[in-house]
């Protein structure tokens, strides 16, 4: 049956209601609105609004002893991360549900979003990539410039590759040249290379931010799952990020407040995560009212101002964690529903402390944050005691640690050329 053909016969439904009702002198708008749904139900049953499935506690059980026997076979295992201070946090890796990440602007939220989602399709994950600020082809470069680097990093071993905004804005050197130098550069030493980096089950949606419609996200999902196979890794979806996703269901949807909106994209997430085996990692942004509490700074009274603190003990601690719970924009109340939610700070030695302030199924003995160093344009892998020190104090920290990690991690990075060549 058509549209049309379906209009015109609730319409006639209704018409015979209201006829009905009329003659009884029972035409009071809520009974009317009754009838008239009662009617239509009954001559389309299948337009019923489905009804939550009931679950006996036998058949709950049942498919947690498989859930459990496919884990500790191995048959099922979380998505790998590519830190593993970040995989202890997470308890071996990133298992199905809804994930946030929540930062300010400029912290680098995306940069380990992409680390994370490159480091899930390398190891076997179908992965779905939603860069509502960014365009597949930046996409590829910075997943390109990240990998390439990596490989360098591991063995310092001639020339480093161009740092992904190099890449970007045409730049094969650090060094000032002509764009007939930089040409010739990219064509004869950099885009074999470049074009050598494959990442498999790696997909990116293109999607229009503000527009964007979660509710299409099951039907991508469907597209790049091969029928019939369960992988070892769930499938991981990133969307990149909370504040720029459409209203659910398009434009009809255009009348919801953000609070509204975000709220309910959030949940359909969630749901989807729950449904369909899946992890969905949600970066939020954060009011600029709570950049106070994601760099550490001390108010005018902080003897007596609440303040996230850190202890690096066995394991790491988060003091007042609950500061950073639900500080996403708009997104507050949806966080606490969330099986994780974490926190991506500044700490004032310029390092990153990445605080896992609620995890669902977290045990006593999991650490709660770890500590991560920018560097050329991404993370490694930083030192706790360190930046626990710096944010604790707010003072500059100088120790043997730091001192000794920052000229591990900061190698030279040597010419790509000498500059008479570009």
């Amino acid at each position: 049956m058509s549209d049309d053909e379906l209009r015109a016969k609730v319409e006639q439904i209704a018409g015979k209601a209201i006829l009905r009702m009329t003659r009884e002198k029972a035409i009071a708008p809520n009974k009317l609105g009754e009838a008239i749904a009662r009617d239509v139900l009954r001559e389309f049953p299948e337009l019923a609004p489905s009804r939550p499935a009931t679950t006996s506690f036998a058949e709950a059980s049942k498919r947690a002893m498989d859930l459990i026997a496919r884990r500790v076979s191995g048959d099922e295992a979380p998505i790998p991360l590519p830190f593993q201070d970040l995989t202890d946090q997470f308890g071996g890796g990133l298992w199905p549900g809804l994930h946030f990440v929540t930062s300010t602007t400029g912290t680098g939220k995306t940069a380990l979003a992409l680390q994370i989602a490159r480091c899930a399709a390398l190891k076997g994950s179908e992965v779905l990539y939603v860069p509502l600020e960014l365009d597949a082809p930046q996409l590829a470069i910075r997943m390109i410039s990240d990998t390439l680097w990596d490989e360098w990093r591991a063995k310092p071993q001639g020339e480093a590759p161009p740092s992904w905004s190099d890449a970007y804005e045409g730049r094969m050197s650090t060094t000032t040249g002509t764009a007939t130098g930089h040409a010739a550069l990219f064509n004869d030493r950099w885009r074999a290379r470049f074009e050598g980096v494959k990442i498999p089950r790696f997909n990116v949606i293109e999607a229009t931010p503000g527009s964007w419609d979660a509710m299409t996200l099951e039907a991508e999902l469907d597209s790049v799952l091969a029928r019939g196979i369960v992988p070892k890794h769930p499938p991981l979806i990133v969307v990149d990020f909370l504040q720029l996703v459409g209203p659910l269901g398009g434009a009809d949807g255009g009348k919801q407040d953000a609070r509204e909106r975000i709220g309910l994209v959030a949940y359909h997430l969630r749901d989807l995560a729950r449904r369909r085996g899946v992890a969905v990692l949600v970066i939020s942004s954060t009011a600029r009212t709570n950049y106070g509490q994601f760099y550490g700074e001390k108010s005018k009274d902080s003897d007596k101002a609440p303040r996230v603190r850190f202890n690096d003990g066995t394991p790491r601690k988060i003091d007042r964690g609950y500061l950073l719970e639900g500080s996403g924009k708009e997104s507050g109340e949806v966080e606490y529903a969330a099986d994780s939610v974490s926190a991506l700070l500044q700490a004032p030695d310029s390092q990153s402390i990445f605080a896992t302030v609620k995890g669902r199924s977290r045990g006593p003995t999991r650490p709660q944050w770890c500590a991560l160093r920018f560097e050329g344009g991404r993370f490694v892998e930083g030192v706790a005691s360190a930046a626990a020190n710096a944010w604790n104090e707010g003072a500059r920290v100088d120790t043997a640690a730091s001192t000794a990690a920052s000229t591990a991690s900061n190698a030279p990075r040597t010419s790509y050329a000498d500059p008479k060549d570009v």
